[in-house]
């Protein structure tokens, strides 16, 4: 596995959102907020955290490949 650049992986988890940069980063945050709606249920404490967590492990799938 190569190093993970926190930076590339977050601008693929944009691109791959909408091409459009305002508009991936509106997906985005509608995403992280629905995420927390879930989470929520299950995680009621540490949903924001999680939540996080979770982008953040998305972000360096997207990253490596």
């Amino acid at each position: 596995m190569s190093a993970f650049d926190a930076d590339q992986g977050f601008a693929a988890l944009l691109r791959n959102l909408d091409s459009d940069r305002d508009r991936s980063a509106i997906a985005y945050e509608r995403l992280r907020l629905r995420l927390i709606q879930f989470l929520r249920l299950h995680v009621p404490r540490d949903a924001e955290a999680t939540a996080d967590v979770a982008l953040d492990r998305l972000a360096r799938r997207l990253a490596d490949t």
